[in-house]
């Protein structure tokens, strides 16, 4: 019973109900206070609500240790590590650097089964100049190899070291330890080169179960295939040891190529093992040690023996895992149909040696270093979630390591939502880093902060954040209002409720998490873009466990469908579908939960003849088919009398935080740095950055100059004579041209007149020079009689209403025209 699992639950409850005694007792000896129905029945009552809660929280734990990183019988951990180039110098950092990976594998409790090295245990670049720096450089080849020797032995004893104090941290069974041979374990002697392994294997026997170079494994739940790449071939064929693979693999030679093989026996023998995993371990990538099989990027695969053997030992399910190329985790990279993971970096960056006229000849590397590590999970016999661990060494010498997704799954995310979100969006971040991005390779941390860290922090976007707490107002889920002040990170904070809101047990009926409300043009769209973008980055460095999803409705594949003839319910049913569908798909590889972010909603559904065809209806019906997802909506406000909130009741949960964009209030008088002239100096300047970025390079001296003192734009006084009481980010973005060309001494007759020609204007460019034949008719009929879309293209050849007549004449234009009519 689950009440013997949780003995503390009993002993949270016992002080309540009374001395209960877990026997079998008669109800007075087990209830002291029988005598008193009124109590015994408020007790029981009271008991029944801790039960109901503890029950409720058992359930809400359980979906949030679906987000963390976890174990259970059908999965283990690989811990794949790479390139240690260990040395006298780097054996502090190398330390500390293991110390905080098994730290933090330790603190998510991760139990990690096997630990594999892809070589490189050691450092052996310098061993030569160290030789020469000690004892000259006229020394016998004997000589040479007797200090070779000294340095080879010693390197290998502090890394026997590291590494015995890494698996005891670890707690990995030594059986469970596989390490593959690098180019730097190879000793160079100059007259025993047939012993130029033998170091490495006495390293091994002191920490693996296995002292063979090329051979193959088989532990509990892997078959691995070790390869030694460090061979010198002749042949020039492979630099594998390949006589010795073909022993392994029970081969035998084809008499027209000698130098090929293939495979039958052990290799079949091993294939039949289904339930194993099969990998391949060695130091590098397939593309450096088989010369057949490197040809230029996009030629045909050149299939050999060699390569073959390789592809039926992974059987279409394992992996190939490599180090050497010092580079960032990369996971599932296919080279020859066999997925490869890369990582690993030296504890101590390597000075470069660089040509005398190298423009970077004088560069001082920097202090900070970056490691990558692959947390790989085998699962149900195949390969589960993988995560990067990440290591950054500080300037103090310290290392800070973060478990992270890796980059292809983030980037995969990113690539389902990037079309939805606005250009404004990648303005405004451009404004950040003087240069305009939208790809999430050019979008990561290292490219738009130009920085090197383990994360954005509370005060990233803080000047756009600034920005909008000039006109955003946020409600809490108890009708209370959050105050914002000049400290505060609107990002930061909605982050913290979000994260709140998907793993706090007392939030577990509550899907809707937070609502955006505001009229077209608000900045909701930009603004979330941004948010998006934001979390993104957070799930990236592993800050929140949760996978964020942007989608905008109001997009080209939707309206694409709509033109062609389908409803807008339909269109947005099938394409909001699919986008759920691939987002849930990445999900589950995570293992981990959703935050939807559902962007272009309508209070009012101002598309559908029907109230049953409300989008919003659609978008949740599909939400809750999902497992574990919760959503952030946001909805226009069109205030049109004629149109009813067509929103379902039921599945709209009132008590979810609510986010105001609200208009800002026009000052007619100049008030230094009032929310106003803080509003329009915010997008002026952000404008003439968007400008600088694209190569028009202004006045900066004059532009800091301004931004130094009070100055209030002149396009407040253009904003003003046009005698609007209040104006939104969208008024000042569809009309920056015009308020930028009009003058201080401009009447207000000039500066109607002007703005009325410019309206004009656009509306010929759009619609054609006939619009005033149906536009305003529609226009009228939209906004006062409530017609929809659906509506619009249902109307009659036999109407007799005359402006339905006339816009039954253009109903090729009907669908142009109600766009403009909604979203200008």
């Amino acid at each position: 019973m689950w009440f013997q699992q949780h003995p503390h639950f009993i002993a949270y409850v016992v002080p309540v109900i009374g001395s209960i005694h877990l026997s079998h007792t008669r109800p007075y000896k087990m209830f002291p206070f029988y005598h008193s129905p009124f109590i015994l029945c408020r007790h029981y009552l009271e008991f029944l609500a801790l039960l109901s809660y503890f029950l409720k929280f058992r359930v809400s734990k359980r979906i949030e240790e679906k987000c963390f990183m976890r174990q259970d019988v059908n999965s283990f951990y690989i811990l794949q590590v790479s390139d240690f180039h260990i040395s006298e110098e780097s054996k502090a950092s190398a330390q500390n650097a293991l110390k905080a990976v098994t730290d933090k594998i330790n603190e998510m409790n991760i139990n990690i089964r096997y630990l594999i090295h892809t070589g490189d245990i050691i450092n052996s670049k310098d061993i030569s100049q160290k030789i020469e720096e000690m004892h000259g450089g006229e020394l016998k080849n004997e000589e040479y190899d007797d200090y070779l020797d000294e340095i080879i032995e010693q390197r290998f004893r502090i890394a026997e070291e590291i590494i015995g104090e890494f698996k005891n941290n670890l707690d990995v069974m030594q059986k469970n330890i596989v390490i593959c041979c690098g180019n730097h374990d190879k000793v160079r002697y100059k007259t025993r080169k047939a012993d130029a392994f033998k170091p490495f294997q006495k390293f091994l026997k002191n920490i693996c179960s296995h002292t063979d170079l090329t051979d193959i494994y088989k532990l509990d739940d892997l078959n691995v295939l070790v390869l030694n790449t460090n061979i010198s071939d002749d042949k020039k064929i492979t630099c594998v040891d390949c006589e010795n693979l073909k022993k392994i693999l029970s081969v035998e030679l084809q008499e027209e190529q000698s130098s090929w093989f293939y495979t039958y026996g052990e290799n079949a023998t091993v294939l039949e093992e289904e339930s194993k995993v099969n990998l391949i371990v060695a130091h590098q990538p397939l593309y450096d040690i088989c010369e057949q099989i490197r040809l230029p990027y996009g030629s045909e695969t050149q299939t050999t023996d060699f390569l073959s053997a390789l592809q039926d030992f992974i059987n279409g399910n394992g992996i190939y895992l490599c180090g050497d190329k010092h580079t960032s985790s990369i996971a599932a990279s296919y080279i020859h149909d066999i997925p490869h993971y890369f990582c690993g970096h030296p504890f101590v960056f390597e000075k470069s040696n660089f040509f005398s006229d190298c423009v970077h000849k004088d560069l001082v590397p920097s202090q900070k270093s970056e490691i990558d590590y692959n947390l790989i999970e085998i699962r149900d016999g195949k390969t589960g979630q993988v995560r990067k661990i990440h290591l950054v060494k500080k300037e103090d010498d310290s290392w800070k390591c973060q478990v992270h997704p890796i980059d292809m799954v983030v980037s995969n995310l990113y690539e389902k939502s990037r079309k939805y979100i606005v250009k404004n969006s990648f303005a405004l971040l451009a404004n950040q880093s003087s240069a305009r991005y939208n790809s999430w390779d050019n979008l990561s941390w290292r490219n738009l902060f130009n920085r090197l860290d383990t994360g954005i922090t509370a005060t990233e976007l803080k000047e756009i954040s600034g920005f909008y707490g000039l006109f955003c107002r946020l409600k809490g889920n108890l009708n209370e209002t959050i105050e914002w002040n000049d400290k505060t990170n609107i990002f930061y904070q909605l982050c913290q409720i979000v994260t709140q809101c998907m793993h706090d047990g007392k939030y577990f009926n509550m899907q809707n998490i937070i609502n955006i409300r505001g009229d077209y043009s608000s900045g909701k769209s930009t603004f979330l873009g941004l948010f998006y973008i934001y979390l993104l980055y957070r799930y990236s460095y592993g800050k929140i466990d949760y996978i964020p999803a942007y989608f905008n409705i109001e997009n080209d594949d939707i309206l694409n469908k709509i033109q062609a003839g389908s409803t807008y319910a339909s269109a947005v049913k099938q394409t909001f579908f699919s986008f759920v569908e691939e987002v849930e798909k990445i999900a589950q590889g995570e293992h981990t939960s959703v935050c939807y972010i559902i962007d272009g909603l309508d209070e009012q559904d101002i598309w559908s003849e029907s109230s049953q065809d409300s989008i919003g209806r659609v978008a949740l019906d599909i939400l809750a088919e999902t497992n574990n997802s919760k959503y952030i909506m946001s909805f226009c406000q069109n205030r049109l009398a004629r149109f009813k909130n067509t929103m379902s009741a039921i599945k709209y949960y009132e008590k979810s935080y609510v986010m105001y964009f609200n208009t800002i209030s026009v000052k007619e008088k100049e008030v230094k740095n009032s929310n106003f002239v803080q509003f329009v100096k915010y997008i002026i300047y952000s404008n003439q950055k968007e400008c600088d970025v694209k190569g028009n390079k202004n006045n900066e001296k004059e532009v800091l100059e301004r931004d130094a003192s009070f100055c209030e734009p002149k396009e407040c006084l253009a904003i003003r004579k046009l005698r609007r009481l209040s104006i939104n980010p969208g008024f000042i973005y569809h009309n920056y041209q015009y308020l930028k060309e009009c003058k201080e001494d401009d009447s207000v007759n000039m500066v109607y007149m002007r703005y009325i020609d410019q309206q004009h204007q656009i509306c010929l460019d759009t619609l054609g020079y006939n619009f005033v034949h149906y536009a305003p008719a529609m226009a009228y009929l939209f906004t006062y009689e409530g017609y929809t879309y659906e509506r619009f293209k249902a109307i009659s050849p036999s109407t007799t209403v005359y402006w339905e007549q006339r816009i039954l004449e253009y109903s090729h234009k009907i669908y142009r025209t109600f766009i403009f009519i909604n979203y200008k």
